[in-house]
Parts: structure tokens; sequence; C-alpha cells
């Protein structure tokens, strides 16, 4: 996750936009990488319309699922929960495995809010409501030393869990995002890092979430589990 170009967007959206959505169990951050196999009907109908040579932009919304299943029936009697930022997923490569199943490697773009669903659309997936969120980098010198700080936390994180260690990147805005990008960290954890307000704050959050659960793990050896939330 290092290309500048993908903070461009500095302006937000005050004008709540459609977007098809696809709910899932984890989360996309701007420049993340996020590969997805897609068969069910549904979704397949949504890869369809991104890709329409005419009128697709071959983006989707990924939003995290915060209570509830990303798979099964549009219409299950349990009501899907999801958390109230999610991002763009551009869709970079696409490999069909006849009509009915894809493989795909999508790259994160811009974060949204998600505002409500637009019901009339007709669609048998979701279709989002969203407004585009900027990507305000905060006090620079203070993220500066918040990334700083952040990658602290994060060398003793992985070293105690006995990962590989992660080039995080000088930028402070795309720093914080590969933070969020963690799959060890909860979802929750996760989808809060997602919606901050700015970078500043993002590695600030970033820095104490690291911290707890190496606090937690040498004191307790409780691995971190980010597993379903519901």
């Amino acid at each position: 996750m290092n290309s500048p170009e993908l903070w461009e967007h500095s302006t937000p959206d005050p004008v709540a936009v459609e977007l098809p959505l696809f709910p899932l169990g984890t989360l996309l951050a701007p420049g993340g990488r996020l590969p997805l196999r897609v068969f069910e009907p549904r979704y397949v109908r949504l890869l369809r319309t991104v890709l329409d040579p005419a009128t697709g932009t071959r983006e989707f919304g990924v939003v995290g699922i915060r209570q509830g299943h990303e798979v099964g029936p549009a219409t299950s009697a349990t009501p899907v929960s999801l958390f109230a930022v999610g991002c763009t997923a551009h869709i970079d490569h696409l490999a069909a495995n006849g009509e009915s199943e894809f493989a795909l490697l999508t790259t994160g773009r811009r974060r949204f809010e998600l505002a409500g669903f637009h019901e009339a659309a007709g669609t048998p997936y979701l279709t989002g409501l969203v407004r585009y969120l900027n990507e305000p980098l905060g006090d620079p010198e203070r993220a500066l030393e918040r990334r700083a700080k952040a990658r602290i936390e994060l060398t003793r994180y992985l070293e105690v869990l006995g990962g590989p260690d992660i080039d995080l990147p000088e930028d402070p805005v795309a720093a914080s995002y590969r933070i969020a990008e963690l799959n060890r960290l909860s979802l929750a954890d996760r989808a809060e890092l997602l919606a901050a307000a700015t970078a500043e704050h993002r590695l600030a959050l970033a820095a104490r979430v690291l911290r707890r659960e190496w606090t937690l793990f040498t004191r307790l050896r409780a691995v971190p589990w980010a597993g379903p939330t519901s």
C-alpha cells in the first residue's frame, strides 16, 4: 500500500450516491489488496453490473459485517448489520471459471460512509447510498510522530506473535491503512481504524490497539482472534 495517488480525493461528497455493496467478514482499506472468489448468483450479477462495458466502473463497495453472515438468502430472517464505513474495491484482475464462478484481485480505492440503502433499486444484491470520505492527514508533525510510535508498537506486536515484519510506508496516511489491514486484529478494531477521521488519529488509535494486544499476549498468552463477530 504505497500509492500516493490513492489519497487524491480530498473533498468529501455531501451527496449520497448509489454503490453496489459486497458485505464481507473482513475489511478493505484504501491501497489494500483483496482477492475474492465469487460464485453466489447475486454477487455474480453484481460483477456483471460493474463490469458492463457501457456503464460499469469496475468498482463496488466492500463493507464489513458487524453481525450476521456474508452468504445466504438476501431475505434472511436474521438481518445483517454492517459497519458504517467501507471502501470501494477496484477490480484489477478477473479470471472466470465457466459462467458462474470468478476469481478477482481488487485494490481498495476510496472510503465511504454508508448512509442507507436504495430499497427500490431492484437488485438482488444490496445497493448502498454512500457518501465518499476525504483523507485528511491531521497535524503533519504529529502525524509523523504517531507513525513512528505506531511503528514501534507494530514491531513489538509482530515479534511476540512470531510473524514476519511489515514494510510500513513512510506516508502517514498509507501507514495508517497498512496497520488497519492486519487480519490478526479483530474486525471491530479494524473497522474503528478504518473509520478514524484523520491519519493522525488513526495512527494514535493503532498504537493503542497494538499495545493492548501485546499486553494481553505477554501477560495472559491470549492470542488475538479475528474470527466472526456474530
